[in-house]
């Protein structure tokens, strides 16, 4: 493998190590409430599809869901916005389960 694919490898490893897996949206959102009770503490969630996804879109997609003085609110960096209305961005990605986890995960730069 070259140095590049290692890094990602790495770093998708961690995360799915550190993760709460595949969990409906109902049950990965009870733990997410409990990893993101204080203030400022957030997690990172993968959203997956499935491999029936349409056609337009990636079968996973990231996000945050952090609490901001006692509201969650979904961050969604590739979109470029940020929702309140956490159950309303989570309805509009059509994904059949959801992994999280509140561990810091870092990425090793692929460019020098």
């Amino acid at each position: 493998m070259s140095t590049t694919t290692e890094s990602i490898t790495d770093t998708a490893r961690a995360f799915f190590d550190a993760c709460e897996t595949g969990k409906g949206w109902a049950d990965a959102w009870k733990g997410i409430q409990g990893a993101t009770s204080a203030h400022g503490t957030q997690v990172m969630v993968e959203a997956d599809r499935g491999s029936n996804k349409p056609e337009n879109l990636t079968q996973w997609h990231y996000f945050l869901v952090m609490n901001a003085h006692g509201h969650r609110v979904a961050v969604d960096a590739f979109l470029g916005e940020v929702d309140a209305d956490v159950p309303h961005y989570v309805g509009r990605l059509g994904a059949k389960s959801y992994s999280y986890t509140s561990e810091r995960v870092t990425a090793k730069p692929v460019r020098p």
